[in-house]
C-alpha cells in the first residue's frame, strides 16, 4: 500500500464508484483534528471494506478489522492493537528507524499528504451539502482523482490505478468524536514496547503473536493479518 501511495503523487482521472457521503448525513460540529471517517474501499477484483480512520489532535487510528487496529502520532510513533487479546505494541521513532521504516506522517493523517496535491492538477471547486470539494487529477503515466474537503483535509473520494491494481475510496460517513470516547477504546489495553518483545517471550500472548507471525524481534516487525510479513517498508490499511 505504502509504495502505491507513493505513486499517487504522479498519478489522471478515473471513475469513482461506491457510497458518498449524503446530505442527511451532514455532521454538526465537526473539527478536522477530532472525528470519525469511515471510507468504503473498493478494488479492481471486486473485493470492498471499510475503512474507519479516528482523530483526536496529534494521534490516528485505522481500523479494517474486527481484530486489529493500528495507531499514528504526529511524532512518528506507531502502535498495533489487538483486540480479543487487548494487547498492544508500540514502536517509538527509533525502533521504526532500525527497522527501515520511515512513514510519511502527513499522509498517515490524510490519506493523501496535502503537499502532494499541489503536483496534481486543480479542476474545478463544487458545492455539497457539507462541504465544498474541490477536484485533483493526475495528467501522467498511473491514474489518480481526488476530491477534497479543504476544511478537514481529507479526500471526500479519491481513486488511484497502476497496471492492474486499482482501489477506490468513499466518504461514507464522518462525525465527531471526544476525548473520552476515543481514550476509552484503548483504556484497557496493556501495552508493550517492541524493545522488549525478546526478553517477553514467556509471556504468552507475545509467544502467541511471535508464533502466528505477526510479531518477530528483530525483523521487520510489520505482518498482515495473515500473519504473512509485510517487508520493512509495508503497511496493512489500515491505508
Amino acid at each position: 500500500m505504502r509504495n502505491v501511495l507513493m505513486a499517487t503523487m504522479l498519478l489522471s482521472p478515473v471513475t469513482l464508484a461506491g457510497p458518498v457521503l449524503a446530505a442527511d448525513t451532514c455532521p454538526k460540529n465537526l473539527k478536522p483534528t477530532a472525528y470519525q471517517a469511515t471510507y468504503h474501499v473498493k478494488r479492481a477484483n471486486g473485493e470492498t471494506h471499510q475503512l474507519v480512520l479516528t482523530r483526536l489532535g496529534n494521534t490516528i487510528r485505522y481500523q479494517n478489522s474486527d481484530n486489529i487496529f493500528e495507531q499514528w502520532t504526529q511524532q512518528g510513533e506507531f502502535s498495533r492493537f489487538f483486540v480479543k487479546e487487548q494487547r498492544s505494541v508500540t514502536y517509538t521513532v527509533g525502533d521504526l528507524r532500525s527497522l527501515h521504516r520511515v512513514p510519511n506522517i502527513e499522509q498517515k493523517f490524510h490519506l493523501i499528504a496535502p503537499a502532494s496535491l499541489e503536483q496534481l492538477q486543480q479542476q474545478s471547486a463544487s458545492a455539497h451539502p457539507c462541504f465544498e470539494l474541490t477536484q485533483y487529477n493526475s495528467t501522467q503515466t498511473h491514474q489518480l482523482a481526488v476530491t477534497w474537503m479543504e476544511a478537514l483535509q481529507l479526500p471526500h473520494t479519491f481513486s488511484y490505478q497502476s497496471g492492474q491494481q486499482q482501489v477506490q475510496f468513499s466518504l461514507q460517513q464522518i462525525s465527531s468524536i471526544s476525548a473520552e470516547a476515543f481514550n476509552a477504546k484503548v483504556s484497557k489495553f496493556s501495552d508493550i514496547d517492541f524493545a522488549d518483545i525478546g526478553d517477553s517471550e514467556s509471556d504468552p500472548f507475545i509467544a502467541k503473536m511471535i508464533n502466528q507471525g505477526f510479531i518477530e524481534h528483530g525483523s521487520s516487525g510489520f505482518y498482515h493479518s495473515d500473519g504473512h510479513s509485510m517487508g520493512g517498508s509495508g503497511h496493512s490499511h489500515s491505508h
